[in-house]
C-alpha cells in the first residue's frame, strides 16, 4: 500500500483496539487506520505541526463484524468496500470534512 498514494502521505496501522460501552463485558473489536501528511517546513502552522512535521487527515475503522470501512467521528457517517477508497477519499477531500468530536 506505501507506493499506491503520494509520497506525502503517511498510513500507521492497523491498531487492534476494543471497547466496554455497555459495562465491563469488551464488545466493538476494531481495527484502526491513521492518515497523516508530511508538511514542507513553510506549511506547518501550528506548534504542534512544527513540532511533528505532520498533520492528521483523519482515523478509518473497521469493526470486525461489518465489512466496510467508516472514517471515524466524520458527519454524516460516510462507509467504503476498501481501505484504499477511504484513504482516496480523506487525501482529496482534505480541509472540506467536518468531524464531531
Amino acid at each position: 500500500m506505501k507506493n499506491e498514494f503520494p509520497s506525502d502521505i503517511i498510513v500507521s496501522g492497523p491498531y487492534y483496539r476494543s471497547s466496554c460501552p455497555y459495562g465491563t463485558f469488551t464488545t466493538l473489536h476494531r481495527r484502526e487506520w491513521y492518515i497523516n501528511r508530511n508538511l514542507s517546513p513553510k506549511k506547518r502552522k501550528t506548534p504542534i505541526e512544527k513540532i511533528l512535521g505532520t498533520t492528521c487527515l483523519g482515523c478509518i475503522i473497521k469493526f470486525d463484524n461489518r465489512r466496510d470501512y467508516a472514517i471515524n467521528q466524520l458527519y454524516p457517517r460516510t462507509a467504503f468496500p476498501s481501505l484504499k477508497k477511504a484513504i482516496q477519499f480523506l487525501i482529496t477531500n482534505e480541509g472540506k470534512l467536518v468531524f464531531c468530536t
